[in-house]
């Protein structure tokens, strides 16, 4: 095709990760209020994925070094 050959575990590699990690995290949290469970939740699996380096932000803030 035009697009050429799409690599589908490596691009869902760290979001199944981070997805795991976050299911651990609900896992713990989980007799918790829902509304306390949703926001923690959200923010567990965007800090997993930056921990994994999902994000390019060099190409995005050339100011950040990693």
């Amino acid at each position: 095709g035009i697009l050429g050959k799409i690599d589908i575990l490596k691009i869902g590699r760290r979001p199944a990760l981070a997805g795991l990690a976050m299911g651990a995290i609900i896992i713990l949290i989980k007799n918790q209020s829902i509304l306390l469970s949703i926001p923690v939740a959200v923010f567990a699996y965007f800090i997993f994925l930056v921990l994994l380096g999902s994000f390019d932000f060099k190409g995005k803030f050339p100011w950040i070094r990693s």
